[in-house]
């Protein structure tokens, strides 16, 4: 659409991965079950997010970022940004960071039907992929889960 500007763009794009991705993942659950579901969920995100990882570092201005737990924190923050979410960086007296995340955007992620646990978590293997390729090394624990109920997502990064 000639019209959009590049944000309105953007986030048009972004909507329509976000419903792509999900329908893909609810059939794959209705065909195979969540266990049958999981490691294909995982394979895909890994694979697409090995794919990525050089248009992330470019579109999320990260090539001047730095190193360490700081340029981990930071792409987690303009990831979920592009999701239209709060997040917050704060340093932890050890040495790491931690990344806070205080909801998921409601139109994306209805809380009224999240996905299970472990698509979830295959998900998140991916993204752990990407996050290697952003700064290799960091040790990345991820403490909270919004769809099972929690209030946030949390990060804790160490070199």
């Amino acid at each position: 659409v000639e019209e959009w500007t590049e944000i309105r763009a953007a986030r048009a794009l972004r909507n329509y991965a976000v419903e792509y991705v999900t329908s893909h993942v609810n059939a794959l659950m209705e065909m195979y079950g969540i266990s049958g579901a999981r490691p294909i969920v995982e394979h895909a995100s890994r694979v697409i997010y090995a794919q990525l990882s050089r248009k992330v570092v470019q579109d999320y201005n990260l090539e001047d970022a730095g190193s360490g737990p700081e340029r981990l924190a930071l792409f987690i923050k303009r990831d979920r940004e592009s999701l239209h979410e709060d997040v917050e960086i704060d340093s932890l007296a050890d040495g790491a960071i931690k990344v806070t995340q205080h909801a998921r955007n409601p139109r994306l992620f209805p809380p009224d039907s999240p996905l299970p646990e472990e698509i979830e978590d295959a998900l998140f293997q991916g993204w752990r992929i990407l996050a290697g390729e952003m700064q290799y090394g960091m040790d990345v624990k991820m403490t909270a889960r919004v769809s099972v109920g929690d209030p946030y997502d949390e990060w804790t990064i160490r070199s």
